[in-house]
C-alpha cells in the first residue's frame, strides 16, 4: 500500500505508473492524482500561483518554494484540529521544496496503474463536494470517477495525522488486505 498526503498525491501517482506490480493499493490522504501532462501549479487559482511565484523569486532564490506563513497555509489548506505544538513541529520540520516539483508536468505511460484499487481519504472536502467536482467534468477530477475508487470521509483539517491520528490509524489498519498472496 502506498499513501500520499497533500502534494505527495503527485508522487504516489508517478510511482504507481513506474512500478504498479509492486503496489496493491494507492491511498490519497486529502489529496488526489494529477492527470498525465499536468503540473501541480496549474491546479492553483491564478492569484495564488502568482503569489507563490513571487515567493519563489523573492525568498527562494528563484528555485525554492519556501514554507509559507501559517496565514498563507490556512488559505490553501484547513488547519482545523492542529494546535500550536503541532504547528511548531510542522515549522521545525519544514524545508523549502524545489519549485520545479510544482512546475514540471507529470508524465504517465503505464495504463496498469489505472487498475490499482484507490482509496481517497477526504478530510478537507466532503464526499458530496468531491462528487460535484467529479461531475463538473473538470479534467483535474475526471480520474476520480472510475470503479477502482472508494472514498472515506474523515472530517477534520488537512493534517489528520495531528488532528485525528487514532481515527486515521484505525481507518488504515481496517483496510482489507487484498494484496496478491496475502
Amino acid at each position: 500500500m502506498l499513501l500520499g498526503h497533500s502534494y505527495a498525491g503527485v508522487v504516489v501517482t508517478g510511482v504507481a505508473d513506474r512500478i504498479p506490480e509492486r503496489i496493491f493499493r494507492l491511498v490519497y490522504l486529502d489529496s488526489r492524482p494529477l492527470p498525465d501532462g499536468n503540473a501541480l501549479v496549474e491546479a492553483f487559482p491564478s492569484e495564488l500561483r502568482r503569489h507563490i511565484e513571487r515567493q519563489v523569486e523573492e525568498l527562494g532564490e528563484g528555485w525554492r518554494f519556501p514554507m509559507p506563513s501559517w496565514e498563507e497555509v490556512s488559505y490553501m489548506a484547513s488547519l482545523e484540529g492542529v494546535d500550536d505544538d503541532h504547528l511548531k513541529l510542522l515549522r521545525f520540520r519544514a524545508v523549502a521544496q524545489p519549485f520545479g516539483t510544482y512546475t514540471q508536468p507529470l508524465r504517465l505511460e503505464n495504463p496498469a496503474r489505472e487498475e490499482l484499487p484507490k482509496l481517497g481519504i477526504l478530510c478537507s472536502y466532503s464526499l458530496d463536494q468531491v462528487q460535484e467536482m467529479i461531475a463538473s467534468d473538470n479534467p483535474l477530477f475526471r480520474g476520480l470517477a472510475g470503479p477502482e475508487w472508494r472514498f472515506v470521509e474523515l472530517p477534520t483539517g488537512h493534517w489528520p495525522m495531528f488532528s485525528r491520528p487514532e481515527d486515521l490509524a484505525e481507518l488504515l489498519l481496517d483496510l482489507p488486505s487484498d494484496a496478491p498472496g496475502r
